[in-house]
Parts: C-alpha cells; structure tokens; sequence
C-alpha cells in the first residue's frame, strides 16, 4: 500500500490470521499514505512475536493523526531495529499513548531508530513510555525524537534503563529547536546510580563511519546553565551534552542566582538596609 494516498482506512482484521511476526514484516506497508488518519487497535492483536526490521517505516510520512493504545501491545519482545522510521515524519501525531510499547522488556541494537524523527506536531512524550525497558543496547534511540516539535522532556523517560551501550543516545533529540528547559536530574537516574554510563552513549557509534548526530541534544534550545534558584546537578557526562545542563531545585527557603554549579551557592535570602 506504499503511497496509496487515497487510503483512508485499514479493516481491522487485515493481519488476522498472522501470528508470529518475521524480519521485514510490515517494511513501508503504509508509508506515502497521506489519507490515512487511524489505525485499527487490534491491526496486530495477533501477533506475539517481534522480529527484525518489523516495523521499519510502516506508518512513515502518512497522515497519522493518533495512535491506538494498544497497537503493539501483545508483542513482548523486541529486535533489532524494529520500530525503525515506524512513524518517521508523521507531523499530524501530536500525541503518543502511554501503554504504546509497554509490553517489551528487553533492549536491542537500533530498535527506536528515528521511530519518531520529524514528527513535528508532537510536543510532548508520556514519561513511562519505555518503563519496562531496563536494557540498553546500541543505537537504540538514535535519532528517536530527531527535528520532531518537542517542547519538553519528561523527568523519568530513560529512568529504568541501567545498562548503558555504544551510541545509544546518539542524536535522540536532534534539531528539536523547540526544546527548552534543562536536562531533569532523573532522565537517566537508573544508569548513574549504577555507574553504567559512557562516553560514547551521549555521542556518535563506534559503529558508524558518518559524523552526524553527535549529541543527544545538539540543536535544542536546552539551557546551558542552570536558572535562578537551581544549581548544577554534576553526572559527570555533560561534555557529551552538547554543554546542556541538568539542574536541582535550591533547598526549600534557599536562593541562587543563574549559573550555580553547586548547592553551597544556595543561601537564605537576606533583606539588607544598605
């Protein structure tokens, strides 16, 4: 159906009768699709199975408005690169359902690869969409949410994830020029508190031979210090920020002025007479 842009709707029983999914699956079944505004919930209730490449630009540059809940949500296994390009350049999505991948637990090479790149009606993302992945792998969210209209980064997104891997966070956020705030302190709380974090996770793959993409937030309008009455919460691995900054509230009753880089910059305000 690639291209059929007079495609309004999908029956929803079209895949019914498959049950295990197989590499390549649904590879640009309904790209170009620009008619096609909804997608059956149950369009894949069958299937059980991820396999490699399954999803790889299904829905891309189509006329998505919305996505089921429940879309993928009897597949508990991923692969590698299996929701490649899935919704690449669908600008009509404004919204991503909370459960949407909700059932795969493990990490694989490349799996959200531009999943979400140039969606530029989106602005927001739930914090638990990938709660039940505790797994990194790499380039798993390379370029996820690249020149997507992002308007903010929810506090615990990668809060669960403990184990880090080469490139996996290579331009997730890429060209998001309406992203503003700082980097939350708990985006990647369970890698820190493990002590799992490299270099090499906020920047390019060793893997890849191009020097694109080289920060998790190059191109955004995230802070480069931290506001008034925040200070520095140091990880260790902001060189690989692109000089983005993640920031603490000052102690309750306590002030700092813009650019603090630690707590003891947090004081009590005083009321002089002179």
């Amino acid at each position: 159906f690639h291209n059929c842009t007079g495609l309004t709707e999908i029956p929803h029983d079209l895949f019914a009768n498959f049950t295990t999914g197989a590499d390549l699956m649904f590879y640009n079944t309904f790209n170009g699709c620009t008619g096609l505004t909804t997608i059956p919930e149950n369009l894949f209730a069958n299937i059980t199975s991820g396999a490699n490449h399954m999803f790889n630009g299904t829905f891309a540059n189509s006329g998505l408005t919305a996505i089921p809940e429940n879309l993928f949500a009897n597949i508990t296994t991923g692969a590698n690169y299996m929701f490649q390009r899935t919704f690449y350049h669908c600008t009509g999505l404004t919204s991503l359902p909370n459960t949407l991948f909700a059932n795969i637990t493990n990490g694989v090479s490349g799996m959200f690869t531009g999943t979400f790149n140039g969606c530029t009606g989106l602005t927001t993302i739930p914090e638990n969409l990938f709660a039940s992945i505790t797994t990194g792998a790499p380039s798993m969210f390379s370029a996820t949410f690249a020149d997507s209209g992002l308007t903010e980064i929810p506090e615990n997104l990668f809060a669960n994830i403990t184990t880090g891997a080469d490139g996996m966070f290579r331009g997730t956020f890429l060209g998001c020029s309406n992203l503003t705030g700082f980097v939350p302190p708990t985006l990647f709380a369970g890698l820190i508190d493990n002590g799992s974090p490299m270099p090499e996770m906020m920047a390019q793959s060793s893997l890849l031979t191009d020097d694109s993409g080289l920060s998790i937030f190059q191109e955004t309008s995230m802070d480069t210090q931290c506001p008034e009455n925040y200070y520095q919460y140091i990880t260790g691995y902001e060189d690989y920020w692109d000089d983005r900054v993640s920031c603490k509230p000052c102690p309750d009753g306590t002030v700092s002025p813009a650019g603090s880089t630690d707590v003891s910059q947090c004081d009590i305000p005083h009321d002089y007479p002179f």
